[in-house]
């Protein structure tokens, strides 16, 4: 059933587990200045206006969003299916459909200022409310499967990106953008403990809620890659000077190597 121009998937027992976490995801996004509030600003991303609070994330995105297109051709072939899933508001997914490509865009938050009905425009692409662990979609369906900052917050990344490939036609590629992806998984947790203790000090939230495990790590998206059959490859997001600087000084306060971003893609 469509609400609003949204399809909507999302199991009861589903909203309800996710609400807590909706609920504080919401709050730090608006705490944060994520929200887009004007159709210029939308369109643009991931580009962003000089002095956005986010830019050097926003940086970021913008370094893998290249990679993750010239790595499935989605710049130069004809048109693809595509799914973005775990996609917010659908930046990424207007961007791909304005090169062409029939794309549909899945998240657990459909709400109008940060969900998929935010941006305040019109959206050409189809727009699906539903768990991406509980997809309401037929085998085969995508030529590319891209998961946009949003594997980290499966449960079991890797029963989520096998739940993903099935969804690929032969030939068909899985995306994994701008997780925070380690090397060593005891970093990994220290970021997930650091981030719960800045969510307690800097907002207020007394039990922070984590969904999923937070991270990713290489060797963990090597062996699924592995058990699926297919080749990888994965761009790091560099940055300017001053995120790189940022970096290394973390590094050397915390006492372990910091998230690493960028483009996974196996294919």
């Amino acid at each position: 059933m469509s609400t609003g121009g949204v399809f909507g998937f999302m199991r009861d027992e589903d909203g309800e587990r996710l609400r807590p976490f909706l609920d504080q995801y919401r709050a730090v996004r608006k705490a944060d200045g994520h929200h887009v509030r004007d159709a210029d600003a939308y369109y643009a991303l991931p580009a962003v206006r000089s002095g956005d609070p986010n830019a050097l994330e926003w940086r970021i995105r913008h370094e893998s969003f290249t990679s993750a297109v010239r790595c499935t051709a989605l710049a130069t072939s004809a048109p693809r299916r595509v799914l973005d899933a775990g996609a917010g508001n659908g930046w990424l997914a207007s961007r791909l459909s304005r090169l062409g490509h029939a794309t549909v865009a899945l998240d657990v938050n459909a709400d109008d200022e940060d969900g998929l009905r935010g941006g305040v425009v019109e959206k050409p692409f189809a727009l699906v409310h539903a768990d991406f662990d509980a997809m309401p979609f037929a085998p085969a369906q995508f030529d590319v499967v891209v998961m946009n900052a949003s594997l980290h917050y499966a449960p079991n990344p890797e029963r989520t990106l096998f739940g993903m490939s099935l969804l690929l036609r032969s030939g068909g590629a899985l995306v994994v953008m701008d997780s925070p992806t380690f090397e060593d998984a005891s970093h990994g947790e220290a970021m997930v403990k650091g981030q719960n203790d800045g969510l307690r000090k800097k907002y207020g939230i007394a039990d922070p809620v984590t969904p999923g495990v937070g991270f990713l790590t290489f060797d963990a998206l090597q062996r699924i890659a592995d058990r699926l059959g297919r080749r990888t490859q994965y761009v790091a997001s560099v940055g300017p000077l001053s995120w790189q600087m940022r970096r290394t000084w973390s590094a050397r306060r915390l006492g372990r190597s910091p998230a690493t971003f960028g483009t996974w893609v196996a294919q």
